[in-house]
């Protein structure tokens, strides 16, 4: 009866319910890592954009340390894209915490202004040999409707892309938030 109906009027509310089952089979797969090229780059400890007007070198500690972190965000990315495009695998479900702490070098206008509120910046900024660095932080925890979905897509085939749509929104949450903190853009 509703397949007559949805016929018979294109527009109605019934063909268009129809229509949103068959569009989450169609989804383009995703490169996270080509999303996050520009985080990627802001944090990197080869590549570290530094403040032409304030210090002169990063710290050797701070590279070692956003070079672990970037160890922690390239597992998650790997899992996460798999995730988001359907492809996960069991084993990828064996890491659930992936904890990222980066450090970029403060700018001379958020000194600045951290200067006038002193109590305000203390937990966000820390200070090394005279340079100010500003800290990036989420913990990423994977949440148990996540996981379920994940494990009932691996046993259902046919549930892949609903775990894909999970995948999607906590992805994107993770990486907004990431992108806040390092004052970039965020281009949806």
């Amino acid at each position: 009866m509703l397949r007559n109906c949805a016929r018979i009027i294109p527009g109605s509310a019934a063909s268009r319910c129809f229509a949103t089952s068959s569009k989450l089979t169609n989804m383009k797969s995703i490169n996270l890592k080509l999303i996050m090229s520009t985080f990627l780059l802001r944090v990197h400890p080869d590549v570290m954009q530094v403040d032409r007007n304030s210090m002169k070198e990063v710290d050797q500690s701070i590279k070692d340390h956003n070079e672990n972190a970037m160890k922690t965000l390239n597992a998650y990315l790997d899992i996460a894209s798999a995730g988001c495009n359907g492809e996960l695998k069991a084993d990828d479900l064996s890491t659930r915490e992936f904890p990222l702490e980066f450090f970029i070098p403060t700018t001379k206008k958020v000194q600045r202004s951290l200067r006038k509120i002193k109590t305000a910046g203390d937990a966000e900024v820390i200070h090394i040999k005279g340079n100010m660095y500003t800290r990036i932080s989420h913990s990423v925890k994977l949440s148990d409707k996540l996981v379920e979905a994940s494990h009932h897509a691996l046993m259902h085939r046919r549930t892949v892309n609903v775990a894909a749509v999970h995948w999607r929104k906590d992805t994107n949450a993770v990486l907004r938030d990431l992108f806040r903190q390092a004052d970039l853009p965020v281009l949806s």
